[in-house]
């Protein structure tokens, strides 16, 4: 089979990449040809001669604001490598914004089959977090057009304008009608689409694969660990100020951040002002690093205030059969117990579900870490991942005939 794979990075960036690099991994392995389709950008670890120009979306010119809306290069772009390439079957992640819906038109004219995988809500809203100002806003999904514009929902008065027509333009355009059939890694995200009217016939769920992490240290290099950890984006969706103020309610455990991003020097004057001595910033991980720095922990907390749709910050320590403590909200509740789940945005809760595991005996964490490393293997196995999007892709091309 020949899949050609859409995504704007191509670079371990967050959730969605570390999804279509492996994606590529295990279909190359299982003897599929496949193709790639993105963006420039100096970080890429993967190249083509077909990649779109970079567009800056931080600070837009009048022209990225025109290729936010419909990228006629990268279209055209994309066109050639298709008509070069011959896919059986389009797979597109994240084309929003930089690479713009014009692909779906690409692939619609020639009459290639294709689907996509939801990792947030940008089908639903033109904010595809369904947060802004701090809290969480269901009133922006469906038809109302210009709510978007009356609430600022993307916190920044041009972007709103400029994501509020893009949403018009592609609801118009029935991009949806264009895509043969969506995969979503969460049953939530699912639920939360046909609430919004779309048929369910057309959403498949398929979990996020553990590929990497899929191994648990070694026996003489496990170590009980010594931190509660946060491992993430610094951002204000990802309640990173709920794990702050409850590792001040519990001076005696250290904890530590593992991560970047926008709330990155906020966060750090928060704990600075609040005089949280126990709480340290220990940068960004990837690869063996971050690993290890899941290793080291004994506990890995993920406090998100926003709709969590299948996040990797679980699954990779409950691969390593770290305990995971995680909020009670969006697609987290399908991969942990309930005895792991706390009310987001609660610290005072927080706080004693973490004393409580951290001071269990390593025999109890061992046991549960157990529980949760079976868990995540036997739902997100790569191969169990790999068999169902063949499956998929191949119902499609008998439909098409």
């Amino acid at each position: 089979m020949r899949v050609l794979l859409v995504n704007k990075f191509w670079y371990h960036r967050g959730g969605a990449e570390q999804v279509v690099f492996v994606t590529k991994q295990l279909l190359e392995g299982a003897g599929h040809t496949v193709a790639i389709f993105g963006m420039h950008d100096s970080r890429n670890e993967i190249t083509e001669p077909y990649l779109a120009d970079f567009v800056d979306t931080a600070k837009p010119s009048w022209r990225d604001v025109w290729r936010i809306l419909y990228n006629r290069e990268a279209k055209n772009k994309f066109s050639e490598l298709i008509k070069k390439f011959k896919p059986d079957i389009i797979h597109f992640h994240n084309i929003y914004h930089q690479l713009s819906f014009s692909l779906i038109d690409a692939g619609r004219e020639l009459g290639i089959p294709m689907v996509m995988t939801l990792h947030d809500y940008h089908w639903l809203s033109p904010n595809y977090k369904l947060f802004h100002h701090g809290q969480i806003d269901q009133k922006l999904i469906g038809k109302k057009f210009f709510r978007p514009l009356f609430t600022n929902c993307l916190e920044d008065w041009q972007k709103t304008v400029v994501g509020m027509i893009d949403f018009i333009f592609r609801s118009q355009k029935k991009y949806r009608n264009a895509i043969d059939q969506f995969i979503c890694p969460s049953e939530f995200i699912k639920q939360l689409h046909v609430r919004a009217g779309w048929n369910e016939s057309q959403l498949a769920v398929v979990g996020n694969p553990i590929n990497q992490f899929n191994q648990l240290p070694d026996t003489d290099n496990f170590v009980d660990g010594l931190y509660v950890a946060y491992v993430g984006r610094l951002a204000k969706e990802k309640g990173i100020e709920t794990f702050i103020f409850a590792a001040k309610i519990t001076p005696e455990i250290p904890y530590k951040i593992f991560g970047t991003g926008p709330d990155e020097s906020r966060l750090r004057a928060l704990v600075e002002n609040n005089g949280v001595a126990n709480v340290s910033f220990a940068g960004f991980k990837i690869g063996v690093e971050l690993k290890q720095a899941i290793n080291n922990a004994r506990i890995v907390v993920v406090p998100s205030v926003w709709y969590e749709n299948a996040p990797y910050s679980i699954l990779e320590p409950m691969a390593l059969g770290k305990i995971v403590i995680g909020s009670n909200i969006g697609g987290i509740p399908e991969l942990l117990p309930k005895e792991f789940l706390v009310e987001p945005g609660n610290p005072e809760a927080l706080a004693i579900v973490i004393k409580m595991w951290f001071n269990k005996s390593l025999e109890e964490r061992n046991r549960w870490g157990n529980v949760l490393r079976t868990e995540a293997l036997a739902r997100h196995d790569s191969h169990l991942y790999l068999k169902k999007i063949e499956d998929l892709y191949e119902k499609l091309l008998i439909n098409a005939g």
